[in-house]
């Protein structure tokens, strides 16, 4: 059975440590993106076109009007927004890395979430689900408490009839002046896997070769070396 890495997020953090570990054959769709909880729903409930032209080839901050369900709007003299509240992530998304209006990058986009889709669909494919962040890093802390978001996973699961493992992995920074990196596991079933990987003098993550050493070293322990031939491959 051949098996797909997919990146949910909710930064490029486990695109990076995919490629770092040499389990990725491809670009997806959220792999280099800031996103969040609420555009992973939205991808799977609109057609993929829909998807693109409302939050990918133009991203903002999707709004929400305040109306209790069941209430009639027209009793309110006015309806006051609010933007989105993904359970994990940003409130936008948005690729930092490329170049919006270019026109190369439309095509770009379509392409890798397409591909995003065909993975979801092949058989028999092994898919694995990783979302990743650092829990004591400045800007660097998105993810919600693993019990959350293993229900949030499972309830998208049944709604969209979703097969695979889900991967949290949990980065710490851990200032020391011997160069390490620590990971252990706390599962809590075959199909979810929860990582905390202590790394530490993290000041070297700074530097581009010590952050591939540290992301390849805990990509290996936790998804094991998998030979070229066995990963998915559009």
């Amino acid at each position: 059975m051949k098996i797909a890495h997919l990146s949910l997020g909710p930064t490029c953090v486990p695109a990076e440590l995919l490629k770092a570990s040499h389990l990725r054959t491809c670009s997806f769709g959220f792999d280099w993106f800031r996103s969040g909880s609420f555009f992973i729903e939205e991808f799977f409930r609109l057609p993929l076109t829909s998807f693109l032209e409302r939050y990918v080839y133009n991203p903002c901050i999707p709004l929400r009007q305040n109306i209790p369900a069941g209430t009639d709007a027209s009793l309110f003299h006015t309806i006051e927004p609010f933007p989105i509240e993904p359970l994990f992530g940003y409130n936008y998304l948005y690729n930092p890395h490329r170049e919006l209006c270019a026109p190369e990058t439309r095509t770009y986009f379509y392409r890798a979430f397409k591909r995003l889709r065909k993975v979801l669909v092949d058989e028999p494919v092994l898919r694995r689900y990783v979302v990743a962040d650092y829990t004591n890093k400045a800007f660097g802390s998105h993810l919600n408490k693993s019990e959350a978001l293993i229900e949030w996973f499972v309830s998208l699961s049944q709604l969209y009839d979703l097969s695979g493992e889900l991967y949290i992995v949990r980065m710490e920074l851990n200032p020391s002046k011997v160069f390490d990196v620590d990971v252990k596991e706390c599962s809590y079933s075959e199909r979810f896997r929860v990582f905390i990987c202590g790394i530490s003098y993290w000041k070297d993550l700074d530097n581009e070769e010590s952050r591939v050493y540290v992301y390849q070293k805990i990509g290996r322990t936790i998804f094991g070396a998998i030979p070229r031939n066995r990963l998915w491959e559009p």
